[in-house]
């Protein structure tokens, strides 16, 4: 029990004991005067009277009082130390004190039965409990839940006999039937022989914190979810839109261009003007023909569809070291890996997004792909040789592709890693489930 430390006597003018010897000595000088001055030998026992011996008393008086001054000296020494020694024990018996009853957290020690010997006032005042309810009381069977007695009385034995502070969180029942979660920090404490003496536990509210938590973990999976329809139809959007481009405007294109080259062909020769318009036509068309492919393309490339993902990315980096100058080396073992259509799409807008940095921000003149199965995943890396991206840029929430990139491996169930090294290029390496392993934690969580 947490006890309010009691203060030290108030202290006297005279120590008693100081006075106990100051007055022996006294006494015994005076003995030792009046056995000179009345001869008690020859008063009581009829011995031969001795003279007065003045330099004796004198003598015999000296030496009673140096050693007499000597161990007043010493035992005044010897008590004052004493003093501040209880003292000081007093002052860190009332810090510990306060600190215990004006700390926001619970200080509750467990004796070797089980049973409770000591709250403070911050868990009195949260439980409901008095103390005099709680001390004495075996602390599981009081508070603590039954459902959680099989996980807490293993902790408590493992607490004693590692002697170190461990971590655990369980449920504490207040008074009116609340449960409050708390964090306890607990350690033992052993006696001089090495015996433990008892359980120290020092647990700190986390239901509100906890509570928030969830919160949050449900709102950032309802915003992942959402971002994850608004990916989903995006890409529907897409291929939507390059199916209609496709269809409408790039027969309609190819069918003028079949039309205007066929009209150049039945001009005459003579006519050169016209055939120059003709042919300046028939040249944007094809411009804007190819132009068109390119929109299609990007909306959602064909070989993605009809080759495959492996197709798709070989293309894309040669399409990219064409346009911005910068050499693509892939490798890609094996070339038929199954992954289901979400993460076919994803894992090469990733790779999309990877290049678009690359040629945007990197400064690079060298980009490897390397693309290999590992166990049960596909794994993806792009190294370039670039400046390098520093931990700032990787942790930036601003940083919407890299954002971007992390959703979609989410959704995949996969791992991203990124890092980066100033003056050697930056990595982006992504794993991802193959559709086998997909299929089969799908089947397991079924079955949960």
């Amino acid at each position: 029990m947490v006890q309010r430390p009691e203060s030290p006597r108030q202290k006297s003018w005279i120590n008693p004991q100081v006075l106990l010897v100051f007055l022996a000595f006294v006494s015994l000088t005076i003995i030792i005067w009046l056995n000179e001055l009345i001869d008690v030998p020859h008063l009581l026992l009829g011995a031969q009277k001795t003279p007065f011996n003045w330099h004796e008393a004198l003598f015999e008086t000296f030496l009673i009082v140096v050693i007499g001054s000597v161990s007043l000296y010493l035992l005044s020494r010897s008590f004052k130390q004493h003093e501040l020694a209880r003292e000081d024990i007093f002052r860190e018996k009332s810090f510990s004190h306060i600190l215990l009853q004006s700390s926001p957290s619970f200080f509750v020690a467990i004796d070797t039965e089980g049973k409770t010997t000591m709250v403070n006032d911050e868990f009195i005042r949260e439980i409901g409990y008095t103390r005099e309810e709680l001390i004495g009381r075996d602390f599981l069977t009081a508070l603590v839940p039954a459902s959680e007695h099989v996980a807490l009385a293993p902790f408590f034995r493992a607490l004693a006999r590692k002697g170190m502070v461990s971590v655990i969180e369980n449920h504490v029942v207040a008074k009116d039937g609340r449960k409050l979660l708390v964090e306890w920090r607990g350690r033992p404490v052993f006696k001089e022989n090495g015996e433990l003496d008892f359980l120290f536990g020092v647990g700190t509210d986390i239901t509100e914190r906890k509570k928030i938590e969830k919160e949050l973990r449900k709102s950032r999976e309802r915003m992942r979810t959402l971002h994850k329809q608004a990916q989903d139809l995006r890409e529907r959007e897409r291929a939507r839109i390059a199916r209609e481009i496709h269809d409408e405007l790039g027969q309609v294109l190819t069918a003028l261009k079949m039309d205007l080259s066929m009209l150049k062909k039945k001009l005459p020769p003579e006519q050169t003007s016209l055939n120059t318009k003709l042919a300046g036509m028939i040249s944007s068309l094809e411009t804007t023909i190819e132009t068109v492919r390119r929109i299609i393309t990007d909306l959602r490339p064909g070989l993605l569809d009809h080759l495959g993902l492996f197709a798709a990315i070989e293309w894309q980096a040669r399409d990219f070291e064409k346009r911005t100058g910068i050499t693509c080396t892939l490798f890609i073992e094996p070339e038929e890996i199954m992954l289901d259509p979400e993460s076919t799409i994803s894992l090469f807008r990733i790779f999309q997004e990877a290049l678009t940095n690359v040629a945007r921000h990197a400064e690079a003149s060298e980009v490897t792909i390397v693309i290999q199965e590992e166990l049960d995943s596909l794994s993806m890396t792009v190294q370039d040789n670039g400046k390098g991206i520093s931990k700032n840029q990787i942790d930036n929430p601003r940083t919407y592709g890299l954002m971007g990139i992390r959703e979609r491996v989410y959704f995949c169930g996969g791992t991203v890693v990124i890092t980066g090294e100033a003056g050697k290029g930056t990595t982006l390496n992504v794993s991802i489930p193959t559709m086998e392993q997909r299929t089969a934690d799908d089947t397991s969580t079924g079955s949960r």
